[in-house]
């Protein structure tokens, strides 16, 4: 037939013996086998509530220039984190150490697998609601965080709703930057909380930089744990070890028990 091609042009194609290579990839693509992990973005805000909630226990309303400061400081570490969720380093100089760590844990990143390697990265399934009170916690078990001030235009059996500040770059970065350094100065004497609140160059190692336990899938073990009802316990399994399991808490839970069919590490 006009226009086909003929078992000898076939044989000699240059695409058949990358099939013959076994190596089907671009010259300029990896290698490796793709993983894409869901994630929900209310984890990542929870992280910066925590932490802005430790430093108001120490007293970092004594020091803050603006009362919005705890608001716009919480909005900022998130923000951080939604970066390093898509493989983008934060424009930075300095950052806590354990922000910085937690940060590189959750980059994506390709790691050793097998006879090949595999490339872990994120699928965010939704952003997270900055509003006014914030639930976070299990549900049994959960907080709300109220942020903003009263809005006397709307009201709830005749309270005001809180109302969270408007916020700019500017004073996001600004406020982050005060919260950083009360926490690096009030951290205490523990050797270890000192360095996790120490600010450190954007650039510097971490111990997670080539660690993939965030990335872990994550099954219900004892009721169900996606949804903070019931039990809070889970399994966390990944197709490498997985070295640093406190990390693997961030991938959405699910009721599948995965492939049987598949090498995973518990």
């Amino acid at each position: 037939m006009r226009g086909a091609m003929g078992k000898k042009e076939f044989n000699r194609d240059a695409r058949r013996q990358v099939l013959r290579n076994n190596d089907v990839s671009l010259n300029n693509q990896e290698n490796a086998i793709v993983f894409a992990v869901p994630l929900i973005g209310e984890t990542l805000l929870d992280v910066a509530i925590a932490y802005v909630s430790k430093g108001l226990s120490k007293g970092f309303m004594a020091d803050a220039s603006s009362p919005n400061d705890p608001y716009s400081a919480m909005v900022f570490v998130y923000q951080i984190l939604v970066q390093f969720v898509n493989g983008s380093t934060p424009q930075v100089q300095t950052l806590p150490y354990w922000l910085l760590s937690l940060g590189r844990a959750l980059s994506p990143k390709t790691v050793p697998f097998q006879q090949g390697k595999a490339s872990y990265s994120w699928e965010l399934e939704e952003g997270a609601v900055l509003a006014s009170p914030h639930d976070f916690g299990y549900n049994p078990y959960g907080f709300k965080w109220v942020v903003g001030g009263p809005n006397e235009s709307s009201t709830v059996d005749n309270f005001p709703v809180a109302l969270p500040p408007t916020l700019n770059s500017d004073g996001g970065a600004f406020a982050f930057q005060e919260l950083a350094q009360f926490m690096a100065t009030h951290a205490g004497g523990d050797n270890s909380a000192s360095k996790s609140a120490k600010l450190v160059p954007i650039s510097t190692k971490t111990m997670f930089d080539s660690d993939v336990s965030a990335f872990a899938y994550l099954t219900n073990f004892i009721g169900t744990t996606d949804s903070g009802t019931g039990g809070f316990a889970s399994v966390a399994q990944n197709e490498v070890p997985i070295f640093t399991p406190l990390l693997a808490s961030f991938a959405r839970a699910t009721s599948d028990a995965g492939s049987p069919g598949r090498n995973r590490f518990f």
